[in-house]
């Protein structure tokens, strides 16, 4: 089998794409730049942008379904997840204390970030890994078919039914969903390749957040409501765009040599986005209302100008994280072997 059909490269691109959602969710929120009035235009757009954004956690937790399902557990793919989060959340804690903007008891505790739940998604997806397991066992032990109707049932308990605890999305047990979802995608995969035509899930991924957008309307000038409810990862429609755009990167072929060993690179550096950008200095104080000049331009330029800026964010983080990795392995090839230790101390 050759490596273009061992490795999803469209998998790759999701895993990206998602973690530039990321960021551009916290531009628009934290940066300043949403306005919940939504009495321009301008405001419209910027929440269609968040609408189309929104998908970024649920496609990264099928990601991990779609990767793992039916694989044994890696504990240092756990531990590699755990040491970038510790060391990311401490770098960014030391720039935020060197600029005196951070406390030494914040700066402490930037060294724990798991145990002080500084980043809710890791302590949810490293809850998730112990059900791993047990979910493998499960779904081993029935057909694709049935896979595939037992996720659609706990997908439509889940978004449609408030009182499942799952906190908007905001939880373990809404991941183990997403896992399932992404792994019954990939069992099923052929037939929905099949069933369901890539015009049809593209169409539905651009319409269902424009349908969102409208509710949001309704909400804030007819209703008196906050609209906030329509972007929970839960919600039915976020759901339903989340999963048309994840089947739609499964369908993606890379036929480019450069594009694969690009993507093969920078595939597993995309966790350190999410990491840095979310951290406490860098989210918390830095970012807070930094794009808020965006709200003095027109649609037309603000939004391109907030998608460049967003890019511009991803890719410092990327090259952030490679550098990390790359001094890694340059401290580890210093070390020298037990061969040459052995022969040293001769």
């Amino acid at each position: 089998m050759t490596e273009s059909k061992q490795r999803a490269y469209g998998i790759d691109i999701a895993r990206l794409a998602a973690m530039y959602m990321v960021v551009i969710l916290h531009n628009l929120g934290r940066g300043g730049i949403l306005d919940w009035t939504l009495d321009s235009i301008r405001d419209l757009a910027y929440l269609s942008v968040e609408n189309y954004a929104i998908i970024a956690v649920n496609v990264f937790a099928m990601i991990s379904g779609y990767l793992s399902a039916g694989r044994p557990l890696k504990g240092r793919s756990i531990f590699s997840i755990w040491a970038t989060a510790c060391f990311w959340s401490a770098a960014t804690a030391l720039t935020g204390f060197a600029l005196g903007q951070i406390g030494k008891f914040d700066l402490f505790v930037s060294l724990f970030p798991v145990s002080t739940a500084e980043y809710w998604y890791l302590n949810s997806f490293l809850l998730l890994q112990l059900m791993v397991p047990f979910l493998n066992c499960a779904i081993a032990s029935i057909a694709s078919f049935q896979l595939g109707v037992l996720t659609l049932a706990l997908l439509i308990a889940s978004t449609l039914f408030e009182s499942t605890g799952l906190n908007n999305g905001y939880s373990t047990m809404w991941l183990a969903v997403l896992w399932l979802t992404g792994a019954s995608i990939k069992r099923n995969k052929e037939t929905l390749d099949r069933i369901v035509s890539t015009r049809r899930l593209l169409f539905a991924y651009i319409l269902l957040p424009l349908v969102v957008l409208y509710h949001q309307w309704n909400d804030v000038h007819v209703l008196q409501m906050s609209p906030l409810r329509w972007l929970a990862y839960s919600n039915p429609y976020v759901a339903t765009s989340s999963i048309c755009f994840f089947i739609l990167a499964t369908r993606i072929n890379v036929s480019s040599k450069k594009a694969k060993s690009f993507l093969k690179q920078t595939s597993p550096l995309a966790f350190a986005v999410y990491i840095i950008d979310t951290s406490k200095w860098f989210y918390g104080i830095w970012l807070n209302g930094k794009l808020s000049w965006l709200l003095d331009k027109t649609a037309l330029i603000g939004v391109p100008l907030l998608l460049t800026v967003s890019l511009i964010f991803f890719a410092c983080f990327i090259l952030l994280e490679l550098f990390r990795k790359k001094a890694i392995k340059l401290l580890e090839s210093m070390k020298p072997d037990k061969y040459d230790r052995y022969h040293q101390t001769d």
